[in-house]
């Protein structure tokens, strides 16, 4: 009877200590899942709104070409979006501009819901393209990552890339001013006047690697990066493109002489092509 009664001081003991070690381990650990999932979420949607000028969006569906987007999100969950000249001709009706519905949400990972149908939902509506799949893409994206100039995210249901590219007042007003309809037409201008040509990217005397663009004019959109690597031997890469109101924006970086280039820019002064890096200016030359 002893023994027993000494026992329960001890049981006591470690009960309490118990306590006090879950208490500290809450302390040590900050924030349970649901707070950080909350923070994450309110934090996402604070960079949409953030942009004051919206954002520039390429799409990239699993059936279809790079698509254009533009995206002005504001903090009563509505949308407005101006979309790429060619859903137009996929969905009449549904391919201009308007404002539309969505929500961040924590999914398995923080998501963005376009969440009323919206030009961006012709690209994954089944009635279009495949039958039953539609182009193969998404309306729900989970965030990868997100700054205050870049947000990267993934369909989550067919895995589409999508990236918003943080806009500027010159190119929000170009949006509303028909901006795609003007890029597209001088991309396709572009593609006509080079056929057959040779363009170059012009770095410096030693360095200048060839690039093929393939436009709307040939049916794709792809753009080609060809150099002599150390020891002569070709290489090359090819990304997939989505057009801004003012550049073709990469599906993949290409990467040449520690130089990433994630988008080629258009010149409508100079009627020209060029990227930028570390900023300087580098322009494609047509020979």
């Amino acid at each position: 009877m002893k023994r027993y009664l000494i026992y329960i001081p001890v049981l006591l003991l470690i009960s309490g200590l118990a306590g006090c070690s879950k208490k500290d381990n809450e302390s040590l650990f900050g924030d349970t899942p649901e707070q950080r999932a909350t923070a994450e979420l309110q934090k996402n949607k604070s960079l949409l709104i953030a942009a004051p000028y919206g954002w520039k969006a390429v799409i990239f569906p699993g059936l279809l070409r790079g698509r254009g987007f533009f995206f002005k999100f504001d903090e009563k969950n509505q949308v407005q979006s101006y979309a790429d000249p060619s859903l137009q001709i996929i969905s009449p009706d549904l391919g201009g501009p308007g404002v539309s519905g969505y929500q961040m949400k924590a999914l398995q990972r923080s998501s963005l819901i376009f969440d009323t149908y919206s030009p961006l939902h012709i690209l994954s509506d089944p009635s279009n393209g495949t039958k039953g799949v539609g182009y193969k893409s998404d309306f729900e994206f989970s965030v990868l990552s997100a700054s205050p100039d870049t947000i990267k995210l993934d369909g989550n249901f067919n895995h589409t890339p999508m990236t918003l590219i943080k806009a500027t007042e010159a190119e929000y007003a170009a949006y509303q001013n028909k901006g795609f309809d003007a890029v597209k037409a001088a991309l396709v201008n572009y593609a006509i006047a080079t056929k057959g040509k040779k363009i170059t990217l012009a770095i410096d005397a030693t360095h200048n690697p060839e690039c093929k663009i393939v436009t709307d004019q040939d049916n794709d959109r792809t753009f080609t990066l060809s150099f002599p690597d150390g020891q002569g031997v070709m290489q090359t890469q090819t990304t997939k493109w989505g057009p801004t109101v003012n550049s073709i924006f990469f599906q993949n970086a290409i990467v040449y002489n520690n130089m990433i280039i994630n988008e080629v820019f258009y010149d409508s002064v100079k009627l020209s092509l060029y990227i930028q890096w570390q900023g300087k200016r580098y322009d494609l030359v047509v020979t």
